[in-house]
């Protein structure tokens, strides 16, 4: 083979790698302009499960796309909804800090670190609920135990009244008997 022959089969070569490199990018962007818009389909029409799991496909499967960006943020913000039977703080968060290492709009942005924000300050508080649940658990464990003790001395009081009053009867009856005995031996 000469070289201009060469030479042309290089550059068709190199065109042909260039061509499928850009169709290749154009389908994986089609498919994550897809998958999108069935990911807001199912958000509109409430399967937000499904939704979540839609918008984290196209997030993680295409991370060179255009619509990247938004599936990063639909997926933090689903997994931070009450509503969401998938939610989770921690995923929501983790979605929320790549979301804020992307190049975005500076609103997206500080929307992105207020939820961000919002979230972290209620897993405190979560913890801080869960504590003070323990707290309160452990507190009124300790409620019942002293009132099953209180309970106790309380039946043990009753009783040793009862003994009392029938020790007191008895030393009573015992005087009488001493007294009577008394006065018959003076006689």
């Amino acid at each position: 083979m000469n070289r201009p022959t060469r030479l042309v089969l290089i550059l068709i070569s190199i065109l042909y790698a260039g061509c499928s490199a850009w169709l290749s990018e154009d389908a994986s962007e089609a498919e994550a302009r897809r998958q999108l818009e069935l990911a807001q389909r199912l958000q509109a029409s409430g399967a937000i499960r499904e939704a979540t799991h839609e918008y984290a496909i196209v997030a993680e499967q295409y991370p060179h796309t255009r619509v990247h960006a938004t599936a990063v943020r639909k997926a933090a913000q689903l997994y931070a909804s009450p509503s969401n039977p998938l939610r989770n703080d921690s995923t929501a968060a983790a979605w929320l800090e790549a979301h804020l290492g992307l190049e975005i709009a500076g609103d997206q942005r500080e929307a992105s670190a207020l939820l961000l924000e919002r979230i972290r300050e209620t897993g405190e508080f979560r913890k801080n609920l869960a504590r003070h649940t323990q707290i309160v658990d452990s507190m009124a464990s300790v409620t019942r135990d002293l009132s099953a003790a209180a309970q106790r001395l309380n039946r043990q009081i009753t009783r040793l009244r009862a003994e009392l009053r029938e020790t007191s009867e008895e030393l009573n009856k015992l005087k009488e008997i001493d007294a009577q005995t008394s006065k018959s031996r003076r006689r």
